[in-house]
């Protein structure tokens, strides 16, 4: 096992053979035509490399000692998938789910990456749309990171007049864009549309879609 002691100094002390054999005894691939310095050299790569895994795993991992991180993780994501697994009753299904959030920062990161599809549909009235700002405004709300949103004309209207920066913050992350107009709602404005645009600096796609016709 390479140690703080295999340090460059200690190492140009030693003879080609002895390097050699701490690759051996490594796991370090190297070549015995190798010259002596480049055998160094990989040795302190891996060294430094090897290193920095564990760091990530183990000394920088906010859940305990004992797992790496990324364990820990797969574990916490298996517990949502089985939270939310019912489908007879999926509202308070999430409910439920939610309440893994509150274990720590780092979980409540990775469900919020989760719900990065989002639908805002017309039956949040404009009566309700000050609930709805404050929901998606709130530090417990989940919606983070928004990838794909839908949404129908009268909600997008309304979100472009919200002078919130935590929602430019939350929508800055949208790819794809999806609107839905119907007749009855008018037409999308220009000013809207460029406000978004300025917001979502990662927009890859817009498209509109019409939900309904009107027959005359």
């Amino acid at each position: 096992m390479l140690t703080k002691d295999h340090n460059r100094d200690s190492l140009l002390k030693l003879t080609k053979d002895q390097l050699f054999q701490i690759c051996l005894d490594n796991n370090i691939t190297v070549k015995k035509s190798t010259k002596k310095s480049l055998i160094i050299d990989d040795i302190i790569k891996i060294k430094e490399d090897r290193g920095c895994l564990q760091k990530k795993l183990v000394d920088d991992n906010p859940f305990h000692r004992s797992l790496p991180v990324l364990i820990i993780t797969k574990i916490l994501e298996y517990c949502w998938r089985i939270s939310t697994s019912d489908r007879v009753t999926p509202l308070i299904a999430y409910e439920e789910a939610l309440k893994l959030t509150l274990i720590n920062k780092r979980f409540y990161g990775i469900v919020s990456r989760m719900f990065n599809n989002v639908k805002l549909s017309s039956t949040v009235t404009t009566s309700r749309m000050g609930e709805l700002h404050k929901r998606l405004s709130s530090v417990w709300c989940p919606i983070k990171h928004i990838v794909k949103l839908q949404v129908e004309i009268p909600i997008f209207e309304q979100l472009m007049k919200q002078p919130s920066v935590h929602l430019t913050h939350m929508l800055s992350t949208v790819e794809k864009l999806f609107i839905y107009q119907d007749y009855k709602w008018g037409h999308i404005t220009e000013t809207s549309i460029k406000t978004f645009v300025t917001i979502a600096t990662n927009l890859h796609s817009l498209s509109l879609y019409c939900t309904s016709v009107c027959v005359f």
